[in-house]
Protein backbone atom coordinates (compact mmCIF):
# COMPACT_ATOMS: atom_id res chain seq x y z
CA UNK A 1 0.00 0.00 0.00
CA UNK A 2 1.30 3.39 -0.96
CA UNK A 3 1.94 6.35 1.60
CA UNK A 4 -1.28 7.72 0.20
CA UNK A 5 -3.45 4.68 0.36
CA UNK A 6 -2.42 4.76 3.67
CA UNK A 7 -2.98 8.22 4.91
CA UNK A 8 -6.63 8.23 3.44
CA UNK A 9 -7.48 4.67 5.09
CA UNK A 10 -5.87 6.84 8.26
CA UNK A 11 -8.00 9.43 8.16
CA UNK A 12 -11.18 7.33 7.48
CA UNK A 13 -10.48 5.10 11.10
CA UNK A 14 -9.97 8.23 12.60
CA UNK A 15 -13.14 9.70 11.18
CA UNK A 16 -15.67 6.51 12.40
CA UNK A 17 -13.49 6.94 15.74
CA UNK A 18 -14.58 10.24 16.06
CA UNK A 19 -18.21 9.86 15.13
CA UNK A 20 -18.69 6.98 17.54
CA UNK A 21 -16.91 9.18 20.35
CA UNK A 22 -19.97 12.08 19.35
CA UNK A 23 -22.40 9.33 19.85
CA UNK A 24 -21.02 8.16 23.20
CA UNK A 25 -21.19 11.80 24.33
CA UNK A 26 -24.79 12.73 23.26
CA UNK A 27 -25.84 9.35 24.74
CA UNK A 28 -24.11 10.25 28.16
CA UNK A 29 -25.23 13.82 28.30
CA UNK A 30 -29.15 12.11 27.68
CA UNK A 31 -27.96 9.73 30.55
CA UNK A 32 -26.75 12.38 33.27
CA UNK A 33 -29.63 14.20 32.25
CA UNK A 34 -32.27 11.34 32.92
CA UNK A 35 -30.39 11.07 36.16
CA UNK A 36 -31.13 14.44 37.39
CA UNK A 37 -34.32 14.66 36.51
CA UNK A 38 -34.94 11.32 38.26
CA UNK A 39 -33.12 12.80 41.38
CA UNK A 40 -35.05 15.62 41.25
CA UNK A 41 -38.25 13.91 41.02
CA UNK A 42 -37.11 11.49 44.16
CA UNK A 43 -36.44 14.94 46.09
CA UNK A 44 -39.84 15.80 45.41
CA UNK A 45 -41.70 13.26 46.49
CA UNK A 46 -39.31 12.68 50.02
CA UNK A 47 -41.53 12.96 53.32
CA UNK A 48 -40.05 16.45 54.57
CA UNK A 49 -39.97 17.40 58.32
CA UNK A 50 -43.07 19.78 58.26
CA UNK A 51 -44.61 16.40 56.80
CA UNK A 52 -43.55 14.18 60.03
CA UNK A 53 -44.72 16.85 62.30
CA UNK A 54 -48.22 17.18 60.67
CA UNK A 55 -48.49 13.28 60.67
CA UNK A 56 -47.53 12.85 64.18
CA UNK A 57 -50.48 15.48 65.58
CA UNK A 58 -53.17 14.12 63.36
CA UNK A 59 -52.17 10.56 64.83
CA UNK A 60 -52.76 12.98 68.48
CA UNK A 61 -55.69 14.47 67.24
CA UNK A 62 -57.43 11.31 66.34
CA UNK A 63 -56.13 9.62 69.25
CA UNK A 64 -54.46 6.94 67.54
CA UNK A 65 -51.97 5.71 69.71
CA UNK A 66 -50.40 3.15 67.91
CA UNK A 67 -49.08 4.95 65.15
CA UNK A 68 -48.26 8.54 67.38
CA UNK A 69 -45.90 6.21 69.44
CA UNK A 70 -44.30 4.79 66.16
CA UNK A 71 -43.49 8.25 65.35
CA UNK A 72 -41.84 8.98 68.47
CA UNK A 73 -37.53 9.03 68.48
CA UNK A 74 -38.10 6.24 71.69
CA UNK A 75 -36.52 3.43 72.72
CA UNK A 76 -38.85 1.18 74.60
CA UNK A 77 -38.36 0.08 77.98
CA UNK A 78 -41.26 -2.13 80.18
CA UNK A 79 -42.43 1.26 81.19
CA UNK A 80 -42.33 2.60 77.85
CA UNK A 81 -44.16 0.57 75.76
CA UNK A 82 -47.08 1.83 72.78
CA UNK A 83 -49.85 0.00 75.73
CA UNK A 84 -48.45 2.48 78.18
CA UNK A 85 -48.06 5.39 75.81
CA UNK A 86 -51.73 4.92 75.04
CA UNK A 87 -52.89 4.63 78.47
CA UNK A 88 -51.33 7.49 79.65
CA UNK A 89 -52.27 9.57 76.65
CA UNK A 90 -56.24 8.29 76.56
CA UNK A 91 -57.09 11.29 78.93
CA UNK A 92 -55.82 13.80 76.32
CA UNK A 93 -58.10 16.67 76.18
CA UNK A 94 -56.36 18.33 72.50
CA UNK A 95 -59.42 18.25 69.71
CA UNK A 96 -59.85 20.14 67.13
CA UNK A 97 -58.68 20.59 63.42
CA UNK A 98 -55.95 21.76 60.97
CA UNK A 99 -54.97 22.15 57.81
CA UNK A 100 -51.77 21.44 55.90
CA UNK A 101 -50.35 24.80 55.51
CA UNK A 102 -51.03 25.15 59.40
CA UNK A 103 -47.77 23.77 59.79
CA UNK A 104 -44.63 25.82 59.80
CA UNK A 105 -40.73 25.17 60.69
CA UNK A 106 -39.95 27.50 62.99
CA UNK A 107 -35.78 26.48 63.01
CA UNK A 108 -34.02 24.13 62.16
CA UNK A 109 -30.16 22.59 62.95
CA UNK A 110 -28.45 19.98 61.48
CA UNK A 111 -30.52 16.93 63.76
CA UNK A 112 -33.41 18.84 64.96
CA UNK A 113 -36.13 20.99 63.33
CA UNK A 114 -38.56 22.92 65.56
CA UNK A 115 -42.16 22.66 64.14
CA UNK A 116 -45.37 24.85 65.10
CA UNK A 117 -48.75 23.29 64.25
CA UNK A 118 -51.75 26.07 64.34
CA UNK A 119 -54.89 24.30 64.94
CA UNK A 120 -58.56 25.26 65.87
CA UNK A 121 -59.82 24.33 69.41
CA UNK A 122 -62.83 22.06 69.09
CA UNK A 123 -64.30 23.90 72.42
CA UNK A 124 -63.58 26.90 72.59
CA UNK A 125 -63.35 27.79 68.56
CA UNK A 126 -59.89 29.43 69.29
CA UNK A 127 -56.75 29.46 67.51
CA UNK A 128 -54.05 27.58 69.62
CA UNK A 129 -50.75 26.26 68.65
CA UNK A 130 -48.31 23.15 69.90
CA UNK A 131 -44.81 22.78 69.50
CA UNK A 132 -43.30 19.91 67.82
CA UNK A 133 -39.56 19.10 67.85
CA UNK A 134 -38.12 16.18 65.39
CA UNK A 135 -34.97 14.89 65.35
CA UNK A 136 -32.71 13.28 62.48
CA UNK A 137 -32.85 9.87 61.59
CA UNK A 138 -29.78 7.28 61.18
CA UNK A 139 -31.96 5.98 58.57
CA UNK A 140 -31.81 7.28 54.87
CA UNK A 141 -34.95 7.91 52.58
CA UNK A 142 -33.85 6.30 48.83
CA UNK A 143 -30.13 5.90 50.60
CA UNK A 144 -29.92 10.09 50.51
CA UNK A 145 -32.41 11.81 52.09
CA UNK A 146 -32.83 12.21 55.82
CA UNK A 147 -35.79 10.90 57.50
CA UNK A 148 -37.40 12.50 61.38
CA UNK A 149 -39.19 11.24 64.21
CA UNK A 150 -40.86 12.88 67.14
CA UNK A 151 -38.73 14.00 70.25
CA UNK A 152 -40.64 12.98 73.13
CA UNK A 153 -38.78 14.96 75.41
CA UNK A 154 -42.20 16.88 76.17
CA UNK A 155 -44.33 13.93 76.86
CA UNK A 156 -42.12 12.22 79.16
CA UNK A 157 -41.93 12.82 83.24
CA UNK A 158 -38.52 12.22 84.70
CA UNK A 159 -37.49 10.69 88.21
CA UNK A 160 -40.87 10.16 89.90
CA UNK A 161 -41.32 8.96 93.41
CA UNK A 162 -44.01 6.45 94.56
CA UNK A 163 -43.96 6.04 98.38
CA UNK A 164 -45.72 2.79 98.80
CA UNK A 165 -46.77 0.62 102.30
CA UNK A 166 -43.65 -1.77 103.13
CA UNK A 167 -45.16 -5.14 102.91
CA UNK A 168 -46.58 -4.60 99.80
CA UNK A 169 -45.85 -5.18 95.84
CA UNK A 170 -45.36 -1.88 93.71
CA UNK A 171 -47.31 -2.39 90.25
CA UNK A 172 -47.17 0.83 88.02
CA UNK A 173 -49.01 0.09 85.06
CA UNK A 174 -48.96 -3.32 85.19
CA UNK A 175 -45.10 -3.52 85.89
CA UNK A 176 -43.53 -4.52 89.09
CA UNK A 177 -41.52 -2.19 90.14
CA UNK A 178 -39.43 -4.47 92.89
CA UNK A 179 -35.96 -3.20 91.18
CA UNK A 180 -36.73 0.35 91.51
CA UNK A 181 -36.49 0.55 95.19
CA UNK A 182 -34.38 3.18 96.61
CA UNK A 183 -34.49 3.53 100.42
CA UNK A 184 -37.01 1.95 103.01
CA UNK A 185 -38.19 3.05 106.55
CA UNK A 186 -40.46 1.28 109.07
CA UNK A 187 -43.82 1.63 107.14
CA UNK A 188 -43.14 2.12 103.70
CA UNK A 189 -40.99 1.70 100.78
CA UNK A 190 -39.72 3.93 98.05
CA UNK A 191 -39.43 3.92 94.81
CA UNK A 192 -37.84 5.71 92.07
CA UNK A 193 -38.87 5.16 88.51
CA UNK A 194 -36.33 7.27 86.23
CA UNK A 195 -39.07 8.07 83.05
CA UNK A 196 -43.12 7.33 82.60
CA UNK A 197 -45.13 9.24 79.70
CA UNK A 198 -46.62 12.00 81.39
CA UNK A 199 -50.53 11.36 82.02
CA UNK A 200 -52.87 9.14 84.26
CA UNK A 201 -50.94 6.05 85.44
CA UNK A 202 -52.43 2.76 87.62
CA UNK A 203 -50.48 2.31 90.88
CA UNK A 204 -51.22 -0.86 93.07
CA UNK A 205 -50.00 -1.79 96.13
CA UNK A 206 -50.57 -5.56 96.36
CA UNK A 207 -49.80 -7.38 99.60
CA UNK A 208 -49.25 -11.12 100.19
CA UNK A 209 -52.71 -12.29 101.04
CA UNK A 210 -54.16 -11.09 97.71
CA UNK A 211 -55.41 -7.91 98.91
CA UNK A 212 -54.64 -4.53 96.87
CA UNK A 213 -54.66 -0.63 96.62
CA UNK A 214 -55.52 0.48 93.74
CA UNK A 215 -55.48 4.32 92.70
CA UNK A 216 -55.14 5.95 89.01
CA UNK A 217 -52.77 9.28 89.70
CA UNK A 218 -51.85 11.80 86.89
CA UNK A 219 -47.97 12.02 86.72
CA UNK A 220 -47.82 15.06 84.27
CA UNK A 221 -44.58 16.16 85.85
CA UNK A 222 -40.81 15.38 86.28
CA UNK A 223 -39.73 15.14 90.25
CA UNK A 224 -43.15 14.43 91.28
CA UNK A 225 -43.70 12.27 94.53
CA UNK A 226 -46.96 9.52 93.87
CA UNK A 227 -48.11 8.73 97.90
CA UNK A 228 -49.67 5.38 97.66
CA UNK A 229 -49.23 4.48 101.00
CA UNK A 230 -53.07 3.36 102.08
CA UNK A 231 -54.17 6.70 103.71
CA UNK A 232 -56.91 6.28 106.73
CA UNK A 233 -60.16 6.56 104.86
CA UNK A 234 -58.72 4.22 102.00
CA UNK A 235 -60.79 0.60 101.85
CA UNK A 236 -57.76 -1.89 101.18
CA UNK A 237 -58.97 -3.65 97.91
CA UNK A 238 -59.29 -7.56 99.28
CA UNK A 239 -61.50 -10.12 98.13
CA UNK A 240 -64.24 -8.90 100.90
CA UNK A 241 -64.08 -5.87 99.01
CA UNK A 242 -64.63 -6.80 95.89
CA UNK A 243 -67.55 -9.51 96.71
CA UNK A 244 -69.52 -6.37 97.83
CA UNK A 245 -69.05 -4.62 95.10
CA UNK A 246 -69.30 -7.74 92.27
CA UNK A 247 -72.45 -8.51 94.23
CA UNK A 248 -73.96 -5.27 94.07
CA UNK A 249 -73.48 -4.79 90.56
CA UNK A 250 -74.81 -8.96 89.24
CA UNK A 251 -77.56 -7.64 91.62
CA UNK A 252 -78.49 -4.46 89.46
CA UNK A 253 -78.25 -6.33 86.21
CA UNK A 254 -80.31 -9.16 87.07
CA UNK A 255 -82.75 -6.85 89.38
CA UNK A 256 -82.96 -4.62 85.17
CA UNK A 257 -83.55 -7.74 83.39
CA UNK A 258 -86.19 -9.15 85.77
CA UNK A 259 -88.18 -5.49 85.56
CA UNK A 260 -87.81 -5.24 81.89
CA UNK A 261 -89.57 -8.35 81.15
CA UNK A 262 -91.91 -8.28 83.60
CA UNK A 263 -92.82 -4.94 82.93
CA UNK A 264 -92.94 -3.50 86.35
CA UNK A 265 -91.60 -0.64 86.11
CA UNK A 266 -88.02 1.16 86.79
CA UNK A 267 -88.94 2.73 90.21
CA UNK A 268 -87.57 -0.18 92.10
CA UNK A 269 -84.15 0.18 89.91
CA UNK A 270 -83.24 3.20 91.77
CA UNK A 271 -81.79 1.88 95.31
CA UNK A 272 -78.98 0.30 92.89
CA UNK A 273 -78.16 3.89 91.37
CA UNK A 274 -76.29 6.41 92.09
CA UNK A 275 -77.94 9.86 93.11
CA UNK A 276 -76.02 11.79 89.54
CA UNK A 277 -79.36 13.10 87.64
CA UNK A 278 -77.22 11.64 84.10
CA UNK A 279 -77.04 7.96 85.40
CA UNK A 280 -80.85 8.12 86.75
CA UNK A 281 -81.84 9.38 83.48
CA UNK A 282 -79.43 6.52 81.80
CA UNK A 283 -81.58 4.03 84.36
CA UNK A 284 -84.99 5.70 82.93
CA UNK A 285 -83.97 5.59 78.86
CA UNK A 286 -82.56 2.03 79.31
CA UNK A 287 -85.40 0.09 80.86
CA UNK A 288 -87.80 2.16 78.30
CA UNK A 289 -86.23 0.95 75.42
CA UNK A 290 -85.79 -2.61 76.91
CA UNK A 291 -89.51 -2.80 77.46
CA UNK A 292 -90.66 -1.21 74.62
CA UNK A 293 -88.56 -3.67 72.62
CA UNK A 294 -90.54 -6.57 74.38
CA UNK A 295 -93.77 -5.16 73.56
CA UNK A 296 -92.47 -5.41 69.92
CA UNK A 297 -93.67 -8.72 68.00
CA UNK A 298 -93.51 -7.75 64.49
CA UNK A 299 -90.37 -10.16 65.09
CA UNK A 300 -90.31 -12.79 67.37
CA UNK A 301 -92.34 -12.55 70.57
CA UNK A 302 -90.20 -13.26 73.49
CA UNK A 303 -92.05 -15.89 75.52
CA UNK A 304 -90.01 -17.07 78.91
CA UNK A 305 -86.33 -15.90 80.38
CA UNK A 306 -84.74 -17.37 82.70
CA UNK A 307 -81.27 -16.06 83.85
CA UNK A 308 -78.63 -18.57 84.23
CA UNK A 309 -75.89 -16.73 85.75
CA UNK A 310 -74.32 -13.86 86.20
CA UNK A 311 -70.99 -12.83 86.65
CA UNK A 312 -69.31 -9.77 87.74
CA UNK A 313 -65.50 -9.05 88.14
CA UNK A 314 -63.67 -6.32 89.22
CA UNK A 315 -60.81 -4.78 86.45
CA UNK A 316 -60.08 -1.37 88.06
CA UNK A 317 -60.25 -0.39 91.50
CA UNK A 318 -59.97 3.50 92.44
CA UNK A 319 -59.57 3.71 96.10
CA UNK A 320 -61.54 4.92 98.10
CA UNK A 321 -64.59 5.41 96.38
CA UNK A 322 -64.82 3.92 92.36
CA UNK A 323 -64.42 0.72 90.67
CA UNK A 324 -64.81 -0.54 87.30
CA UNK A 325 -66.53 -3.66 86.39
CA UNK A 326 -66.78 -6.33 83.58
CA UNK A 327 -70.69 -8.44 84.03
CA UNK A 328 -71.34 -11.53 81.89
CA UNK A 329 -74.71 -12.56 81.88
CA UNK A 330 -75.74 -15.91 80.41
CA UNK A 331 -79.63 -16.29 79.70
CA UNK A 332 -82.18 -18.96 78.38
CA UNK A 333 -85.42 -18.00 76.48
CA UNK A 334 -87.77 -19.08 74.52
CA UNK A 335 -89.08 -16.90 71.68
CA UNK A 336 -91.52 -17.57 68.73
CA UNK A 337 -90.53 -16.01 64.99
CA UNK A 338 -93.64 -14.29 63.85
CA UNK A 339 -91.90 -14.01 60.03
CA UNK A 340 -92.45 -17.59 59.15
CA UNK A 341 -95.91 -19.01 58.58
CA UNK A 342 -97.13 -21.13 60.72
CA UNK A 343 -95.41 -19.49 63.66
CA UNK A 344 -91.98 -21.25 65.04
CA UNK A 345 -91.55 -21.67 69.02
CA UNK A 346 -87.71 -22.00 70.02
CA UNK A 347 -85.36 -21.97 72.44
CA UNK A 348 -81.80 -20.95 72.63
CA UNK A 349 -79.21 -19.27 75.11
CA UNK A 350 -77.02 -16.26 74.66
CA UNK A 351 -74.36 -14.97 76.63
CA UNK A 352 -73.23 -10.80 76.79
CA UNK A 353 -70.54 -8.91 78.68
CA UNK A 354 -71.36 -5.62 79.67
CA UNK A 355 -69.74 -2.76 81.22
CA UNK A 356 -70.51 -1.19 85.06
CA UNK A 357 -68.84 1.20 86.89
CA UNK A 358 -69.94 1.17 90.57
CA UNK A 359 -69.53 3.94 92.96
CA UNK A 360 -69.16 3.93 96.95
CA UNK A 361 -71.89 6.75 98.03
CA UNK A 362 -73.99 6.79 101.70
CA UNK A 363 -72.43 3.76 102.79
CA UNK A 364 -73.07 1.41 99.91
CA UNK A 365 -71.57 0.55 96.57
CA UNK A 366 -74.22 2.02 94.06
CA UNK A 367 -74.49 2.38 90.18
CA UNK A 368 -72.41 5.43 88.47
CA UNK A 369 -72.53 3.83 84.55
CA UNK A 370 -73.93 1.09 82.82
CA UNK A 371 -74.03 -0.45 79.27
CA UNK A 372 -76.44 -2.74 79.94
CA UNK A 373 -78.91 -3.36 76.80
CA UNK A 374 -81.17 -5.97 76.16
CA UNK A 375 -79.57 -9.30 74.31
CA UNK A 376 -80.85 -9.77 70.25
CA UNK A 377 -83.62 -12.76 70.41
CA UNK A 378 -84.52 -11.41 67.41
CA UNK A 379 -81.66 -12.65 64.93
CA UNK A 380 -82.35 -16.05 66.11
CA UNK A 381 -84.50 -18.75 63.50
Amino acid sequence: MTFKEKYKAYLKQHKIMAQVLDIGQTVLMFAASAAVGAIFAVAKNTVKPVDYAEAFFTYYLTQNWKLAYESLDISETEFLTADMFAAAMSTSEIAGDFEPGDVKVVSKTHDKVLCTVTYEDAYTGENKEISVVLTRQEEKQYLVFSTWAVDPTTLLSKDTTVVAPLGTTLLIDGVDASDYVVSETQSTKEYLIDTLFSGTHSVVCKTEGGGATHVLTEISESNLTVDAAASSDSRAYDTVLAAEIEGAAEDFAVSLYQAAFARSGYEALTSYISSDSVTQSLLVDTYTTMWTALRNVSNNKLNSLSINSCNATISEYTSPDRAKLSVTMTVTFSATNNKVTPNVTFSDVETNTYEVWMVYENDTWVVDYFDITLFDYNSQA
